[in-house]
């Protein structure tokens, strides 16, 4: 999960209206693609074939399925940190980043970098 909120972060900066695949490992074949998204939603796989939606990201916030509902809020994030569900207190902080790096919990400290 960790590396679907960092990809989930790059493509924010990117803009989620175009689509963009993600790949296993280093492949580029269609078979390989192990996400895809557009315009605000996560497909699994080639979006071809499956057209469940299983992610909506929608105003920095990552919800269950093709919902936008307060109750199907999984993830907050801001710049630099990521919430569970649509909280923003410090014991619902799950990652910081800083400096490119992704870190467990409010701490910048080495030991605890993904």
């Amino acid at each position: 999960m960790r590396y679907f909120i960092a990809t989930f972060l790059l493509i924010a900066t990117l803009g989620v209206s175009a689509q963009v695949k993600l790949y296993r490992g280093d492949s580029t074949f269609d078979s390989d693609i192990a996400y895809t998204i557009q315009n605000g939603f996560v497909y699994h796989g080639d979006m071809t074939f499956n057209r469940k939606v299983i992610y909506t990201i929608s105003n920095n916030k990552i919800y269950l399925g093709q919902s936008s509902s307060s109750f199907d809020c999984l993830y907050t994030c801001t710049d630099t940190q990521v919430y569970r569900g649509e909280s923003k207190f410090s014991s619902d902080l799950i990652y910081t980043i800083d400096q490119g790096k992704v870190y467990r919990g409010n701490t910048t400290f080495l030991l605890t970098v993904f």
